[in-house]
């Protein structure tokens, strides 16, 4: 992270509590807080994909690199990070009850 700051990137640490995480994007999720625009095909196609070990809260670490990065994105070490406006027309709501 240091050489990224020094060639001028924002950088922020992150929470890595993954349970924190997936309960703040579910909750985006529920709330029509969050889009994902339809370009975002990959991005969508884990969110659907999301899944937990067969009785247990357990999350599957396969194909999920970008809904870590969704999370990391959103979820930093001050709390969750938002975008002040939301562009409706541009995007689209996508909600996964297995997230």
């Amino acid at each position: 992270m240091a050489l990224a700051r020094k060639s001028g990137m924002v950088c922020r640490e992150v929470n890595k509590n993954v349970d924190s995480g997936i309960d703040t994007v579910r909750t985006l999720f529920l709330n029509n807080r969050l889009f994902i625009h339809e370009s975002c095909k990959n991005l969508i196609a884990e969110l659907e994909s999301y899944r937990y070990k067969e009785g247990t809260e357990d999350v599957i670490k396969e194909g999920d690199d970008l809904c870590d990065a969704l999370r990391y994105a959103l979820f930093n070490k001050n709390g969750i990070i938002l975008p002040h406006t939301i562009n409706n027309s541009m995007q689209r709501p996508i909600l996964n009850k297995n997230l």
